[in-house]
């Protein structure tokens, strides 16, 4: 698998959370203008450090509340979809996992 594509809720997400459009786009501007965007993603006890630009192929905002994600599959930069919420939108991990995520489409090599 090459890629694999997400859609990501951020409209009425379970426990009331949400995140305001504008805050979304500065969140999004700041990814894209910074030519590496190092992240601390955890698992099963051990951290590591991945540069979330080698392992986020596109992420769109869209008018409805919804992000497109695409991320590279696998990898030396595998990230979760939540992962890569929570360090781009600043977000404790937990928080980030409530956020509703559909995988659409993997993209063969």
């Amino acid at each position: 698998i090459k890629s694999v594509e997400y859609l990501v809720f951020l409209k009425n997400g379970p426990n009331g959370f949400e995140i305001e459009p504008d805050r979304i786009d500065g969140f999004l501007k700041d990814f894209y203008s910074k030519k590496a965007y190092p992240a601390r993603i955890e698992k099963e006890g051990k951290a590591k450090e991945v540069d979330l630009k080698e392992a986020v192929i596109e992420i769109k905002f869209t008018p409805d509340m919804t992000l497109r994600l695409v991320l590279k599959e696998p990898g030396v930069a595998r990230v979760r979809p939540e992962e890569a919420l929570a360090a781009i939108f600043n977000l404790s991990r937990e928080d980030a996992s409530l956020i509703p995520v559909l995988k659409t489409k993997a993209v063969p090599s």
